[in-house]
Formats: structure tokens, C-alpha cells, sequence
């Protein structure tokens, strides 16, 4: 037997059937969102955390073989290996605090730091991996102290992702040289390398997030964490280039 309902009944549960199905809606919506943010968040720790774990499997492997002798030299290769390790450390903890908030905003930890000598080491930590495509990489400027108050685990994550990008997308063996010098502004580094170079209407977006430029896979990550953490520091950064003419990378620390 059919139960007759009266019409406020029957809103009722037309009100709840329609609930339900926003409820249901929100839900999905909800673990699409935690999916998305799972994703960006992997994508993120492999791509920071590729540059510093080559570093290590290079003087590990340096130290396996039995080319190096020189005790100091071995101890040199562990210390390097450790720093590395503490700044791998440091990383995944910047990364896990973005994942929990908004990524577009973040505190700085400073301390007054010589920028010029961890564009130095960085540059130098680099150079094992470069000489295995070709590229070699000259330093100018380096030796005199350039202080600046700064967070040094953002600003070597920042120069590891010019560097890495220089590598990817040159496209041939060249040169990468890297300037710090002290101008009226603050601390000026220029990175430029004599790679084939970026066009004319590529150049605004390249540091967008998730912009790939040209045919070079990759996910767009690199030159727009450079860019957030230099406009956290007070900085700013642009790019110059042409095709054929490589791609130069300008920073203005405060």
C-alpha cells in the first residue's frame, strides 16, 4: 500500500535529498583538491631534492673508488656529503610546512649570511654534474664577502634551481658563468649561460608556475620557486635572452 505524504513532507525530504547531494558533491571536491595537492607536493620534493642527492652520489662515488688518497682530501668529500645532507634536511622540512599551508606564502628564517660565498659553493657543487654534459662554469666575483641578511637554505635552493635549469634546456656544451658584485641596490648575481637561448614571447612567462618552455620536459616548477623565494626576500629577478644567445638570469638581493 502506497503511504500518502503531505506536500510539506515531501519538501522536506526533497530539501534532503538535494543536501545530500552537495554534501556528496563537497566531498568529491574535497579528495579531488587532496589529490591535486598530493601530486604538486611529490613533484615538488623530487624536483628540489634531485640537484643535492646527484651532489652526494658524486663524491660518494668519489670515495668509493680508489682514485682519491689524500685523506684530507677524502675528509673534504665527507663534509661536503654531510652539508648536503643537513640542507636535504632543511628542504623537506620548508616543503612539508608549504604542503600544510598556503604554498604562495611563507615565513623566512634569516640570519646574515655571505651571499657571495654560497653562490660560490653552490655553483661549486654543481660543476661535478655539469662537466659530465659538456658545460663548464665560471665563477667571478666570488671571493670578496657580500653580507646580507637572509634565509641560506631558500637562496641555495633558489641558485640550485638556475643552475639545474641552465643544464636542462641549453640544448649543447657551453659555459655557465655566474657574477656577484656589490651594487647601490644590494647584492647583484647574474647567471647567464651561452645555451640556444629563449624567444622573445617566451621570456615574461617563464617564470609562471607549471611553464615549460620550448620542447624540454619538465614541470614548471624551477624558475617560479626562484622567483617566489627572491620577492621574499625583498629581491627581484628577470631574465634576458635571445635565441642562439643563451639565457641570462639577473638577482638583486637587498
Amino acid at each position: 500500500m502506497f503511504k500518502i505524504i503531505s506536500t510539506k513532507s515531501y519538501n522536506q525530504l526533497q530539501e534532503k535529498a538535494q543536501a545530500a547531494e552537495s554534501l556528496e558533491k563537497e566531498c568529491e571536491e574535497i579528495l579531488a583538491n587532496n589529490k591535486r595537492a598530493l601530486i604538486e607536493f611529490h613533484n615538488s620534493v623530487s624536483h628540489e631534492m634531485r640537484v643535492p642527492i646527484s651532489i652526494i652520489l658524486g663524491y660518494a662515488d668519489l670515495l668509493r673508488g680508489k682514485l682519491v688518497t689524500d685523506e684530507d682530501v677524502r675528509m673534504e668529500y665527507m663534509l661536503k656529503i654531510c652539508d648536503r645532507v643537513s640542507y636535504m634536511s632543511d628542504l623537506l622540512n620548508l616543503l612539508l610546512v608549504e604542503a600544510r599551508s598556503d604554498v604562495e606564502v611563507y615565513e623566512l628564517v634569516t640570519e646574515t649570511i655571505d651571499v657571495a660565498a654560497l653562490v660560490k659553493q653552490t655553483a661549486l657543487d654543481i660543476v661535478p654534474a655539469a662537466a659530465q654534459i659538456g658545460v663548464k662554469i665560471r665563477i667571478a666575483g666570488g671571493d670578496t664577502p657580500i653580507l646580507i641578511k637572509a634565509d641560506s637554505t631558500r637562496l641555495t635552493k633558489a641558485f640550485y634551481n638556475i643552475l639545474e635549469n641552465s643544464l636542462k634546456h641549453m640544448g649543447r656544451k657551453g659555459e655557465i658563468s655566474i657574477t656577484v658584485s656589490n651594487s647601490e641596490e644590494g647584492a647583484l648575481i647574474v647567471f647567464k649561460d651561452d645555451g640556444k637561448g629563449v624567444k622573445s614571447d617566451e621570456i615574461d612567462n617563464l617564470f609562471d608556475k607549471k611553464y615549460v618552455c620550448g620542447q624540454t620536459p619538465g614541470q614548471g616548477l624551477g624558475l617560479h620557486l626562484v622567483k617566489k623565494s627572491i620577492v621574499a626576500h625583498g629581491g627581484d629577478v628577470f631574465a634576458k635572452s635571445s635565441p642562439g644567445n643563451g639565457l641570462g638570469i639577473y638577482i638583486c638581493l637587498p
